[in-house]
């Protein structure tokens, strides 16, 4: 669990490093003041989402082992009430529609707006960056 309730825990899951820093640096740049946690995979997310409690979920599609569209159900089955923010390189109408079936909250495409991640993050998250 959270040991300080009045910051809101966002989990970054991606398989690539460079896309931890850049999420972190543009969320903390931007002024927000929350607690990043990050997984390389769906496994490691999972035990996190088990350990901690996250307020939001920036989820890769594109991943080896499982896929981030195969992860999200499990999400929102055992975390319904976490938003998921779903993340891909592609913009694939087919991709983002299977995604918005099973539950994602919002979608981003990579290379990502910051402005646009910033909005994302605190219309999900309700603060204000």
């Amino acid at each position: 669990m959270n040991k300080d309730n009045s910051r809101k825990t966002i989990l970054i899951v991606d398989d690539t490093e460079g896309i931890h820093r850049t999420i972190r640096r543009i969320l903390f740049n931007g002024g927000n003041h929350c607690n990043i946690i990050s997984a390389m995979n769906c496994h490691q997310a999972k035990a996190l989402l088990e350990k901690n409690k996250v307020d939001l979920v920036i989820l890769d599609i594109n991943m080896p082992e499982v896929s981030g569209l195969e992860f999200l159900p499990n999400i929102k089955k055992n975390h319904p009430e976490v938003p998921v923010v779903v993340m891909s390189g592609e913009c694939d109408k087919s991709i983002i529609s299977e995604a918005f079936k099973n539950g994602c909250s919002d979608y981003i495409v990579k290379p990502f707006d910051i402005s646009e991640l910033h909005y994302k993050v605190s219309k999900l998250t309700n603060m204000i960056m």
